[in-house]
């Protein structure tokens, strides 16, 4: 986002090249920053020859790299001003989106409304992440900008004590008018998690994790499996766990066929003390059946996740998809 003033200094580039024709500069502008492309690209001869050809058939300038940013600048501003109006209208949620890269952590704040999802910012929280002072002042200055009396909800994925404390400062402070739930993604993999320290699960988790290790740390049983990989690559942790056992399940013929394959017969893994524990695992139907009860009770909830991923996913999908799972 760029100031008024910032405005105002690029609007003699514009009127510098108000002659060239607005849908080619549209077009041109549209290409080279949807394709990620910086001010070189308008230096390349092959572009160079193909606007040109452009420009003397249909008798239009050729814009320069300025005067397309500007145009973007202005859409973008323009689209800003039509969210904020949305806002007042409808209301909005705010997302404080807490990430991690390396040593450093971040928020990114953003707002969505019907018509939209607007990016504000992104903030270095290293400093402040156990600074429950700094995060409240944080969280107010977002409330601020975007309008107590806009908001319907502020969501985040950070649980963490500070982070907790500094959310009912802020929420004491605006007189709860608005909610501070956490993301819906955070509370399934936190539920998913109560569930996986349960007794009979964790031990069902725990050997579906033997079995994964076993075939993925070997060369012959990855060959002899022979489907894909059977462990999920979900960030969430919980997530990822019952996706990896869901998949286990799904290969249990190939994994007896496997065990029960010549060259297993003729290989060293049968003296192994690890091969003939997983192969009692895999050859009794007390883990697959214990397996399929896990997964009829955990499965319904990450299916819930499947449909946040959705764009067109509604407050009201979300909570009926919950009712179902439960």
């Amino acid at each position: 986002m760029s100031s008024p003033s910032q405005l105002q200094q690029l609007q003699p580039l514009m009127e510098a090249n108000g002659h060239s024709d607005l849908l080619t500069i549209e077009a041109v502008r549209k290409f080279i920053f949807e394709a990620g492309h910086g001010p070189d690209v308008l230096n390349s001869s092959y572009l160079k020859e193909t606007v040109r050809a452009i420009a003397n058939k249909f008798q239009v300038g050729i814009p320069t790299y300025k005067s397309l940013l500007l145009e973007e600048l202005k859409e973008t501003q323009t689209r800003e001003r039509e969210l904020k109006q949305e806002w007042e209208k409808s209301g909005c949620s705010v997302i404080l989106d807490s990430w991690g890269c390396g040593a450093k952590s971040f928020v990114s704040v953003l707002v969505h409304c019907r018509k939209g999802m607007l990016f504000l910012r992104s903030k270095d929280v290293s400093a402040i992440i156990e600074d429950v002072d700094m995060l409240e002042e944080m969280i107010s200055c977002v409330v601020d900008e975007v309008g107590a009396s806009n908001i319907v909800q502020v969501v985040m994925n950070d649980a963490s004590p500070y982070m907790q404390n500094a959310r009912h400062r802020v929420l004491k402070k605006h007189r709860h008018s608005f909610f501070f739930p956490l993301c819906a993604d955070f509370c399934i993999n936190f539920l998913l998690g109560k569930i996986a320290a349960l007794g009979h699960i964790s031990e069902v988790l725990t050997m579906a994790k033997e079995i994964t290790r076993f075939i993925n740390g070997n060369e012959m049983p990855v060959k002899l499996v022979g489907n894909g990989k059977i462990v999920s690559n979900s960030c969430l942790k919980y997530v990822a766990a019952f996706l990896t056992l869901e998949k286990l399940v799904s290969e249990r013929a190939n994994l007896v066929e496997m065990f029960n394959s010549p060259e297993w017969a003729s290989s060293d893994w049968d003296a192994s003390s690890t091969f003939r524990y997983i192969c009692d695992i895999v050859k009794t139907d007390a883990f697959w059946c214990a397996a399929a009860d896990v997964l009829k009770v955990t499965i319904p909830f990450v299916k819930v996740l499947f449909k946040l991923e959705r764009e067109d996913c509604p407050m009201g999908i979300l909570y009926e998809a919950m009712d179902c799972a439960k």
